[in-house]
């Protein structure tokens, strides 16, 4: 909006953090300094996340927690996971570092060459700091959410990525 001066998280005070993190309407993310636009803003609430974790009872705790902001795919497998990325329109994938068959990591590794386009959140519930963070620095993964996290928390990484997503696509679109 023209003439709206945008606060930054740091100058928030605590209350008005608070009240921003309550808002849907109002989109604040420390790690960036972008803004989106009314439209990204209902396209939003069309992004394809697909969450992949070895535990069932976790995949149906993120689809109930965000299935009124977004559309949920989740997977206990991850040749599953491939598959839904090869024939959905995925725009943003979660993932569980810790899992039988192969980590979160491997996985992003092994996906990244193929679908480069989504943008890839790492679920650590340990400290590995140095393997999340040669991730982040090769850019197999664009944020890690440590666990425990409140499901506010994951709705704002979302949108940080969504944010991400909709930059990379217009700098391809150009």
């Amino acid at each position: 909006m023209l003439g709206e001066v945008k606060k930054t998280e740091d100058s928030l005070s605590y209350k008005e953090k608070k009240e921003a993190r309550e808002n849907d309407d109002y989109l604040y993310i420390k790690e960036l300094d972008l803004d989106i636009t009314e439209a990204e803003k209902k396209e939003i609430k069309h992004l394809n996340v697909l969450y992949l974790d070895d535990d069932s009872d976790v995949l149906d705790s993120y689809s109930s927690m965000h299935r009124f902001d977004f559309n949920i795919f989740t997977t206990t497998d991850p040749m599953e996971a491939r598959h839904i990325i090869t024939t959905k329109d995925i725009q943003i994938i979660i993932t569980d570092q810790r899992m039988p068959y192969m980590t979160g990591l491997e996985f992003f590794t092994m996906i990244s060459q193929e679908h480069p386009e989504p943008i890839r959140i790492l679920l650590t519930g340990y400290a590995n700091l140095n393997a999340v963070v040669d991730a982040v620095k090769s850019r197999i993964i664009f944020r890690h959410v440590s666990k425990p996290f409140t499901p506010n928390m994951m709705r704002q990484a979302i949108k940080s990525a969504a944010e991400m997503y909709y930059l990379q696509r217009e700098i391809r679109e150009r």
